[in-house]
C-alpha cells in the first residue's frame, strides 16, 4: 500500500492505493488565526481600551490575551475582524494570543501598556509643564 498526500492553499488530498484500485479522500483544513494589526497598539495599564485586531482565519477564535489575561467584551466580528477590550496590564511590551481549536497564534510586543494617559491640556506661555511616567516607543509631547 501506499499513501501519496498533497496540500494546497484550501485542502489535503490523501491518495491510498493498494492492491485493489485507488480509494482519493480530501478534507479541508482550517488554518490557525493569522494576525496583521492592532488598533490602537497602546493603552493605559488600567486596561479598559477598546481594541480592533485584524488578520485572518478568525472564525472559531476563542479567547484573546493579552500578557496572559483574557481580554473583555470580545467578538469575532468576521473571519478577519476581532474586537474587544483590554484588561489591566504591566507597563511595557505585551504579548497578544489568539486562542482557537485551530491553533493559538502568538504576537510578542504588540501591545505596549503606558502610565502615561494624557488629555489636553492648556498650559500658560512661560510655566512649566511636566511630563512623567512610561510612554511609548515614538511617542511625543507637543507644545504649541
Amino acid at each position: 500500500m501506499r499513501i501519496f498526500v498533497t496540500y494546497t492553499t484550501s485542502f489535503l488530498i490523501v491518495a491510498v492505493i493498494g492492491l485493489t484500485g485507488t480509494s482519493p479522500a480530501t478534507a479541508s483544513i482550517t488554518p490557525a488565526p493569522v494576525f496583521s494589526l492592532i488598533a490602537p497598539s497602546v493603552g493605559p495599564t488600567s486596561g479598559g481600551t477598546a481594541f480592533t485586531i485584524t488578520g485572518s482565519a478568525f472564525t472559531g477564535v476563542t479567547a484573546v490575551t493579552f500578557g496572559g489575561a483574557d481580554a473583555t467584551s470580545v467578538s469575532v466580528v468576521s473571519d478577519t475582524e476581532i474586537t474587544g477590550v483590554t484588561p489591566a496590564g504591566s507597563v511595557g511590551s505585551s504579548a497578544i494570543d489568539i486562542l482557537s481549536p485551530n491553533g493559538n497564534t502568538q504576537i510578542s510586543g504588540a501591545f505596549f501598556y503606558s502610565t502615561v494617559n494624557l488629555s489636553a491640556t492648556t498650559v500658560v506661555a512661560g510655566s512649566t509643564l511636566t511630563v512623567s511616567g512610561v510612554t511609548s516607543p515614538g511617542a511625543a509631547v507637543s507644545v504649541s
